[in-house]
């Protein structure tokens, strides 16, 4: 996990609880926990940056990451999310260790891989590498704990977009917006675009006492266990 500067400590925090929720939702539901831990480890970075790599180097920071991916034609700082996406995908350690990458960041993202024209979004992502969250949007919502539960969900959501769930072997309680798969149960999975969304699907998530739908945590701890034993 990772976060551009000048994320607020609040969202930060916001992020790592989410995963931690996550993590123990997931472990309630392993019967094998007490024996080993088929779960990815979590390494929580921030925002990051190498003490032996010169400044402005290739990979030398968070920050490189995000100057790498700067929309170039806008006049503001904005983050061009196949730039961004790219940059993680071809970083020399996905090559040497493999693994998920989830940021936050606090700059506007702009989704330009879709089949609609590019937009401000809530976050992308590459299924089975990486999500990169927003959370310029949800600073339309004036109340910070409103706030707050907002971008639990859309966590949640880029968490599981990241971990490609729904998975294409389901059948039931799902739709496709584009190439991408939702849930429609009460769930982070689904379809979201906007604040609003993120906002009300959250408190309803909430209320009900729930992250994922039993059907997504189903697929999530599939997805988990596969990488610890193997597909087979």
């Amino acid at each position: 996990m990772t976060w551009t500067p000048n994320v607020e400590p609040e969202e930060a925090q916001v992020m790592i609880r989410t995963v931690e929720d996550i993590y123990g939702m997931l472990r309630r539901r392993i019967r094998w926990a007490n024996q080993f831990n088929p779960l990815p480890i979590v390494r929580v970075y921030g925002a990051w940056m190498l003490s032996n790599t010169p400044q402005g180097a290739a990979y030398w920071s968070i920050e490189w990451y995000v100057k790498h991916s700067l929309d170039a034609e806008s006049d503001h700082e904005r983050l061009l999310g196949s730039q961004y996406l790219s940059a993680v995908s071809t970083e020399p350690w996905q090559h040497s260790e493999p693994h998920f990458d989830l940021t936050l960041t606090n700059l506007p993202v702009i989704d330009d891989l879709g089949p609609e024209a590019a937009c401000e979004a809530l976050g992308v992502s590459i299924p089975g590498t990486v999500s990169l969250i927003s959370s310029y949007l949800l600073h339309k919502i004036e109340n910070l704990d409103l706030r707050k539960t907002a971008l639990r969900h859309v966590v949640a959501h880029y968490f599981g977009r990241m971990a490609n769930i729904p998975t294409f072997s389901r059948q039931g309680d799902v739709e496709e917006h584009g190439d991408v798969r939702y849930c429609r149960g009460i769930c982070a999975m689904r379809h979201t675009t906007s604040e609003s969304q993120a906002l009300a699907y959250s408190l309803e998530e909430t209320t009900e006492g729930v992250l994922f739908c039993s059907a997504c945590q189903r697929d999530l701890i599939a997805l988990m266990t596969s990488l610890h034993f193997g597909i087979n």
